[in-house]
């Protein structure tokens, strides 16, 4: 596997981490979400379904300025709980990053850790149907 930079490459795997609980079949964390590094060099855009289960899956994109070789494809799995989310983006043949933090009334408020990525800061907000 490559390890590659924050100004060179990305991430095969994304670990996103939240608050909320979901009961019904469609979680806070099922729909589709937008968001970007503080300095706009880093962009993420996620189709998400959140189980009863507490299962996440879907698909999405890493793209940027600070990507090489454009639009990276995802497949996203994971689970969620009311301690938080947990979510693979998986992107081979890139090593993994990690991305944790808070999800409040639509909006993840992030960092991005792990494949050349340190401490990196992501807000990703929850696109209107």
């Amino acid at each position: 596997m490559r390890r590659l930079g924050r100004l060179v490459g990305i991430a095969g795997l994304i670990v996103i981490a939240g608050c909320h609980s979901s009961t019904a079949a469609n979680g806070p964390f099922s729909g589709h979400w937008v968001g970007q590094d503080v300095t706009g060099t880093i962009n993420l855009d996620l189709n998400l379904t959140d189980a009863s289960d507490g299962s996440v899956t879907g698909s999405g994109s890493l793209s940027g300025s600070a990507i090489s070789g454009g639009d990276i494809p995802l497949t996203v799995s994971g689970t969620e709980s009311a301690a938080g989310c947990a979510v693979t983006l998986d992107a081979p043949p890139y090593t993994h990053a990690d991305l944790s933090g808070q999800q409040t009334n639509g909006t993840w408020s992030a960092v991005l850790n792990g494949s050349g990525f340190v401490s990196v800061s992501v807000t990703l907000r929850k696109q209107a149907h």
